[in-house]
């Protein structure tokens, strides 16, 4: 697919729009036309203004944006044998990903996005539902965000019963009208072991009323 966008001139919204098309990957360019007077005559004159630049620069910061994740990811794969945690810790991990994708957006930390976007109360569209970090040698937390508690926060509530489960502040994640905190609990590998069970149905839960929220429209 390729967009030409045509008209007299160009003000700087409609540039915006195109160079961050551009950028994204969109085949966009720019055809303008300027009129001029000459005598009874209207001259016009045709400018196409070709997105390769924006396109190329786009290019470059996702590349870029790509070869840091995967430094993190090798960061993270290393301290993980450095730690003796690699079974417990591929396990978790393994049990966090259903239905979602990895994403290394931070230091020793994984983000779980879901495919599905859902569109929060106020607006907000979510994606990240989990994350785990490790926190020192042995040991990694495992954090349930706002978006992802609010789905099940009854059954977040039973098992804090039996996993210490701790309420944080939300720092820059997103939040629900009914949920602001993020639910945190440090486990090592004897823990993930007595809780593995529940936090697998936990995040199958999450998993289900999540596909089930994406599917309706916008509050």
């Amino acid at each position: 697919m390729r967009i030409v966008l045509v008209g007299l001139g160009a003000d700087a919204a409609a540039r915006r729009m195109a160079n961050w098309l551009a950028a994204n990957g969109v085949e966009i360019d720019l055809l303008t036309f300027l009129g001029y007077r000459h005598g009874d005559r209207m001259l016009l004159a045709r400018q196409l203004e070709s997105g390769d630049e924006a396109r190329k620069q786009g290019r470059r910061e996702r590349n870029a944006s790509r070869r840091a994740a995967e430094s993190r990811r090798e960061d993270i794969e290393s301290k993980v044998d450095e730690y003796g945690m690699r079974d417990w810790w591929q396990d978790a991990v393994d049990v966090l990903r259903l239905n979602s994708r990895d994403a290394y957006r931070a230091k020793m930390m994984i983000t779980f996005d879901k495919y599905k976007k859902r569109t929060l109360s106020t607006g907000a569209r979510a994606t990240a539902s989990h994350t785990i970090k490790i926190v020192e040698p042995g040991v990694a937390l495992l954090t349930f965000l706002p978006p992802a508690v609010d789905l099940c926060l009854g059954e977040f509530e039973r098992l804090r019963q039996a996993i210490p489960f701790n309420l944080e502040p939300p720092g820059r994640w997103l939040t629900t009208e009914h949920v602001k905190e993020l639910w945190s609990c440090r486990l090592d590998e004897s823990e993930w072991r007595e809780h593995r069970d529940s936090i697998t149905e936990l995040v199958r839960l999450v998993d289900e009323r999540w596909c089930e929220a994406a599917e309706q429209p916008p509050p």
